[in-house]
């Protein structure tokens, strides 16, 4: 099983997780929330929206214009939560707040044992990743899109080819397929198995392995294509290094080659006031 994650995380850098812990119910309680939360009357959801990207709690939409060959535009609705260290979630529908803050503890629960599991594949003691990324402090954000029919899904994206910072993604999806991959200069669909989660590796722990520069544990591009059919619904949770862990290379890798690291070492907020608003970080992050 070990030697199955750590092949998972170079040659894709996404595998499904089945028989994960996560109650189904709790699962489809989850997916029920979602929706009653997008069916929530515009105005109330519109009390989320927000100017940064690190609110910690933000609903935007991307719609508006139409759609035309020769421009793009992003089709979907989202509603983001910043859930650890400090916990935010919508106040509506009535119990979500309980039920988010479940959900994502089983999700941080699950990425605790598959980091273990990559520290072993890659010849790490099995505690490694998990202590120096101080997960017990964890970034962890949640997010959920919805993707409704599109009447020309030849001239729109759900979301645009893009890796994620943190560690790991995970994902469930409703309603219809439509997340690709690339992998091997191709772009792949992914079909999942019903009940499996998704999971991709993420920058910061690609950022990790220096002699090797990535190829050990991918960082997977990736993108969301609409259809004319269905509504998709998508429920992502993913974990990072606490916002103080100090992010680099890791050192106690075996020597594989004399290659010079292309990665540098920041803090993980640090990462964030570099690409984002530093005094809205400020905000939100202890």
């Amino acid at each position: 099983m070990i030697r199955d994650l750590g092949m998972a995380c170079k040659e894709w850098g996404f595998f499904m997780v089945i028989n994960h812990g996560v109650p189904e119910s709790l699962m489809s309680m989850m997916e029920a929330g979602t929706r009653d939360f997008f069916d929530l009357p515009e105005d109330e959801k519109r009390k989320y929206e927000g100017k940064g990207v690190v609110d910690s709690v933000r609903y935007g939409t991307s719609f508006g214009g139409g759609t035309g060959r020769g421009h793009t535009f992003f089709w979907r609705d989202f509603v983001k939560a910043l859930v650890r260290p400090q916990f935010h979630s919508p106040s509506k529908p009535e119990g979500f707040s309980d039920l988010l803050a479940e959900y994502c503890e089983k999700m941080l629960d699950m990425g605790k044992v598959l980091l273990k599991g990559i520290s072993q594949s890659l010849r790490l003691d099995i505690e490694h990743i998990n202590k120096i990324m101080d997960i017990e402090s964890s970034l962890q954000l949640w997010a959920a899109n919805r993707y409704p029919p599109c009447p020309d899904p030849e001239s729109v994206m759900g979301i645009p080819a893009h890796t994620d910072y943190g560690l790991l993604t995970f994902l469930t999806q409703q309603g219809a397929d439509g997340l690709e991959i690339f992998h091997q200069d191709k772009w792949v669909e992914v079909r999942p198995i019903k009940g499996a989660i998704l999971v991709n590796t993420c920058d910061h722990i690609e950022v990790n392995y220096p002699n090797n520069n990535g190829r050990e544990v991918k960082s997977i591009l990736h993108r969301v294509q609409v259809n004319t059919e269905k509504t998709r619904i998508s429920i992502v949770s993913s974990i990072g290094p606490s916002p103080d862990t100090f992010v680099r290379p890791i050192e106690e890798l075996p020597e594989e080659g004399e290659e010079v690291a292309k990665y540098m070492g920041m803090k993980y907020r640090e990462y964030f006031d570099l690409m984002y608003d530093p005094q809205a970080i400020r905000e939100v992050m202890p």
